[in-house]
C-alpha cells in the first residue's frame, strides 16, 4: 500500500486569497485611520492590558468647550470628549490631542510622567544586574581548592602504565582508560557512559583530542554537551591521579644533586623569601591561554599576600588555581608546592609570576623555561 500524500492548494488560490485580504485591508484603511494596527494586528490584544498604566492624559472639564477638536485629532480614534481622563488602552501618548486643543486644556501630570519613565528604567537595570551576576563565575573557596588532590603534569611525573578512572557525567558515571607512555598520557579510551549518545559522542570526539594535545585536563567543554565534557575530563583526572608520582619533592632533591642548575633549588628551602626586601612587587608568568600578572607583598622576609592583576586563562580554572596556590605559597613560604588539580597550567603561571616578582628561580613546566629575575616594585 503506497503512502498517500497531502493535497496541495493551487498557487492561484493562495495568491487570490492573499490578494483579496490585502485589498480588503487597503479599503478598510481608507475609512479608518490605522485600521490594521488597531483591529487586525495580533499584538493589539496587548492594548487591553495597557489600561493599567501609571501615566494618563487629563483635562479639566470646567475649561472644556466640548468642541471635539481633541477627538478629531486623535490618530487612534479615541473619544476624549466624554471623560476627564483618557483611559483607553489604545492611547499611545502621542499628545496630538493636547497640541490640537485651542485652550491647552489637556495635560500630563509631571509626577505620573516621572513614575512612568522610572519604572521601565528600573526594570531594565534589574535585568542587566541579574544577567551580569548570573554570568559571573563563582571562584572556589580556598578550603575547597586545598582539599582537591593535585594532579601531576605531563613532564615526567607519571608512571608508565594503563589506568582507569570514573566520574559523574550528565546522567550517570563515565569511565575511561588512560595509557601513559614515556611519562606522558598517549591515549584515552572510553570504557562506559550513561549520557545520551549524540551528546556524549559530540563531547568525546573533541575533548579527548584537546586533552592529549596540551597534556592537560584543563580544556574547554564542548558547547551543547557541557556535562558530558566535564564528566570525561573528571574521569581522566581521576585516572591520572592514580598514576602520578607522589614523591615529587624527593625526586627533585635527587635531581638537584646530579645537576648544577635546578630551577626550584632556591625556592625548595624553607623561608625562600627571607632575602627579599619588604615591599609589594609585580611579576608575570605564562598560562594555558596567555600571560598571567600577579602582585605579591613581602613583610619581614615572608610573603603575606598574592593577588591577581590580570590573566588570560579561562576564569573558572584560573580562580580555582589562584585560591589554592595563594594559600599554599603563603603557608609554605616556598614555591615548591603542589599545583591545583584540574588547573595545572594556571597554577604554574601563578608560580612563575610570583618567582618573577620576587627574583626567585622557577621553571614553568608549561613551556619548560626559567622565569626571569628582578621583580618590579609596585
Amino acid at each position: 500500500m503506497s503512502e498517500s500524500r497531502p493535497q496541495k492548494l493551487p498557487k492561484s488560490l493562495i495568491f487570490s486569497a492573499g490578494g483579496a485580504l490585502l485589498l480588503a485591508i487597503a479599503i478598510f484603511s481608507l475609512f479608518i485611520d490605522r485600521a490594521f494596527c488597531r483591529y487586525l494586528w495580533p499584538l493589539g490584544a496587548v492594548f487591553v492590558i495597557s489600561k493599567i498604566r501609571l501615566f494618563h492624559i487629563r483635562k479639566k472639564d470646567t475649561r472644556c468647550g466640548r468642541c471635539h477638536i481633541c477627538t478629531d485629532a486623535c490618530i487612534m480614534g479615541i473619544d476624549t470628549g466624554g471623560s476627564s481622563v483618557v483611559t483607553s488602552g489604545e492611547c499611545i501618548d502621542c499628545f496630538r490631542c493636547a497640541d490640537a486643543c485651542p485652550s491647552a486644556n489637556l495635560m500630563a501630570p509631571s509626577c505620573e510622567a516621572a513614575a512612568a519613565t522610572a519604572a521601565p528604567l528600573a526594570l531594565t537595570g534589574m535585568v542587566c544586574i541579574g544577567t551580569i551576576a548570573a554570568e559571573r563565575p563563582v571562584p572556589e573557596t580556598a578550603a575547597e581548592a586545598a582539599a582537591t588532590t593535585s594532579a601531576a603534569s605531563s613532564q615526567g611525573l607519571y608512571q608508565d602504565s594503563t589506568y582507569t578512572g570514573s566520574d559523574q557525567g550528565y546522567k550517570d558515571t563515565t569511565s575511561v582508560s588512560v595509557t601513559v607512555e614515556s611519562s606522558a598520557f598517549s591515549s584515552i579510551e572510553v570504557l562506559s557512559y550513561a549520557d545520551d549518545r549524540q551528546f556524549f559522542e559530540k563531547a568525546s570526539s573533541t575533548v579527548i583530542t584537546e586533552i592529549l594535545s596540551p597534556q592537560s585536563t584543563e580544556v574547554a567543554a564542548v558547547s551543547g554537551a557541557t556535562f558530558s565534557s566535564e564528566g570525561i575530563m573528571a574521569a581522566v583526572q581521576d585516572a591520572l591521579e592514580s598514576g602520578a608520582i607522589t614523591e615529587r619533592a624527593d625526586t627533585r632533591s635527587n635531581d638537584a644533586q646530579e645537576s648544577s642548575s635546578v630551577s626550584t633549588e632556591s625556592s625548595s628551602a624553607a623561608g625562600a623569601f627571607a632575602d627579599v626586601a619588604d615591599g609589594t612587587y609585580t611579576g608575570s608568568g605564562t598560562g594555558l591561554r596567555g600571560t598571567t600578572a600577579v602582585s605579591g607583598t613581602v613583610e619581614g622576609g615572608r610573603v603575606t599576600s598574592i593577588t591577581a592583576i590580570s590573566y588570560e586563562d579561562d576564569a573558572p580554572y584560573f580562580q580555582k588555581a589562584l585560591s589554592g596556590m595563594a594559600e599554599e605559597i603563603v603557608s609554605a613560604q616556598s614555591l615548591d608546592v603542589d599545583t591545583v588539580s584540574g588547573a595545572t597550567y594556571s597554577s604554574n603561571s601563578i608560580l612563575e609570576a610570583v618567582a618573577d616578582a620576587t627574583g626567585l628561580d622557577f621553571t614553568n613546566l608549561n613551556l619548560s623555561r626559567t622565569a626571569g629575575h628582578g621583580g618590579k616594585r609596585a
